[in-house]
């Protein structure tokens, strides 16, 4: 008698494990997932830096509108910022037209307000480019008063400040 063990009768093998449909979709899967997880890291991180810059730059502004609202404050500024002799070339020149501006200085809180008050309601405006390795930022804060404190930096260091 012949064992019939080594005979499947002419049969396919049947086929172990997913089918072809269920890899594909399982990889296409898989690589929609990370790619998901990619794009929202990068996102969160963008969030994180730009609120972070936002927050220095507010405190800049901040600072500097409060140093603005004295006699003695106005002369530490223009002593602190070099580049303001650009625009103002003596330090009376300078106390001149922030005894202008010290009525307008108005409404600018210690805290930086939320996105949504900043930038829906239109109350402020920032321009950065980075050329040549050459950083910019200017900075236009429209304040309650219906004047803007506008400031201008450039790497890290105020360049110009003044009320319109």
């Amino acid at each position: 008698m012949v064992d019939s063990s080594w005979d499947n009768t002419g049969m396919p093998k049947p086929k172990q494990g997913m089918a072809l449909w269920a890899k594909i979709g399982l990889g296409c899967g898989v690589v929609f997932l990370l790619l998901v997880l990619t794009c929202g890291s990068c996102i969160w991180v963008g969030i994180n830096k730009g609120s972070a810059a936002l927050d220095r730059s507010w405190a800049e502004l901040h600072d500097s509108a409060e140093g603005l609202r004295t006699v003695e404050g106005t002369k530490a500024l223009y002593r602190h910022h070099a580049r303001l002799r650009e625009s103002y070339p003596t330090e009376a020149d300078f106390l001149k037209a922030a005894a202008e501006w010290r009525p307008g200085l108005s409404g600018i809180p210690a805290k930086r307000p939320d996105f949504k008050a900043l930038f829906q309601e239109h109350k402020l405006e920032i321009q950065a480019s980075n050329q040549n390795g050459r950083e910019t930022t200017h900075i236009r804060y429209h304040m309650e008063s219906g004047k803007a404190l506008v400031m201008d930096t450039e790497m890290g260091k105020m360049v110009d400040i003044r009320v319109e």
